[in-house]
């Protein structure tokens, strides 16, 4: 039987993984007071439901959480939605103008809009049997908030797609599933790299960057670059990008001066959702400045869908796939 969960997602510039920056989320008086009656009155039936059979998991926080029996509405807070689609766990709630469109619409037709970043009252309504809340979207106070609400489980948002999948498959008892899903990625990881090797030649370096707000980000370790590079096969981070994947930085901003210290062989540009920005791109391209940069020069600048930047499971799996449209735009698929 396939989970249900709710799930809350943010947004930044340039798409979800640009969330590097903490954001806190706190849920407000109100909650508490709500919960005061609803909690009461529960009370005895979530004591029935603890048994011998009960699970612990250490959370991103260290903290030994004590995992309900059943665990079918689950509240997800955080921004790879796709990492739990997987592993066949079906959300009845989201933040849906943060879902990635065009990527999986048909799993956002059965779920509920919860508003954004949630509103109190449909979350509390949903009564989730547990929470799943990353660290990098929730502070101390939003945690003890939601722990009012169910057991809690933090998460961490940075670490790898793997590690993120395999913590998700210990918490839900889905461990098999998980490496099931890493097995097959890998096999289409390799199959997609070597049907672009007559594309890319060996040791070509690449940059992503967007230019949103009247501001140039590189990204790092986050969203379209952790596909593109790849420690076997792909692209191989260019200039200063090595140093921000190096420290875990998901981006930064620049100024248009220091561009040619990140730029690659290869150049990404994340599509803005604003026209202004895409027009600034084109004609920033067409200067002399931008034309002294090799990959401007040689017709290696690639504009990429938004959509492309995260780094959640089913984007990076179906990516794999995109890449060939993308770096080979004139060849069938």
């Amino acid at each position: 039987m396939m989970l249900r969960t709710i799930i809350i997602t943010y947004r930044v510039a340039g798409g979800c993984v640009m969330a590097g920056k903490r954001k806190v989320f706190a849920v407000g008086a109100m909650i508490l007071l709500l919960l005061g009656t609803i909690m009461t009155a529960c009370g005895s039936s979530a004591s029935v439901e603890e048994s011998k059979d009960a699970r612990t998991v250490v959370d991103a926080r260290g903290k030994n959480v004590v995992l309900p029996a059943r665990m079918e509405r689950i509240v997800f807070i955080g921004n790879s939605i796709d990492d739990l689609f997987v592993l066949g766990i079906a959300p009845v709630g989201a933040n849906l103008q943060n879902m990635t469109k065009g990527v999986y619409d048909e799993r956002m037709e059965s779920i509920v809009d919860v508003g954004h970043p949630g509103d109190a009252e449909r979350i509390l309504a949903l009564n989730p049997d547990l929470i799943i809340a990353s660290i990098n979207v929730m502070d101390a106070q939003g945690m003890e908030s939601l722990e009012a609400i169910a057991p809690t489980v933090a998460y961490e948002h940075g670490k790898s797609l793997y590690d993120r999948l395999r913590f998700f498959g210990e918490v839900l008892d889905k461990r098999e599933e998980v490496e099931t899903w890493i097995a097959g990625y890998e096999a289409k990881v390799e199959q997609a790299w070597s049907e672009l090797a007559s594309t890319v030649p060996a040791g070509s370096t690449a940059s992503v960057f967007i230019y949103e707000g009247k501001t140039f980000y590189i990204m790092g370790n986050r969203g379209l670059p952790l596909t593109l590079f790849n420690e076997r096969h792909g692209f191989a981070p260019a200039g200063k990008t090595a140093d921000l994947i190096r420290d875990g930085e998901p981006f930064v901003d620049i100024s248009s001066e220091l561009l040619p210290e990140y730029a690659g062989d290869y150049i990404f540009f994340i599509n803005s959702a604003d026209d202004e920005d895409n027009q600034f791109v084109d004609e920033f391209l067409r200067s002399s400045f931008a034309q002294s940069l090799p990959a401007v020069r040689n017709g290696k600048v690639f504009h990429v869908d938004s959509k492309w930047n995260h780094d959640g499971a089913i984007v990076r799996e179906q990516l794999l796939n995109e890449l060939k449209t993308i770096l080979q735009p004139n060849s069938a698929s």
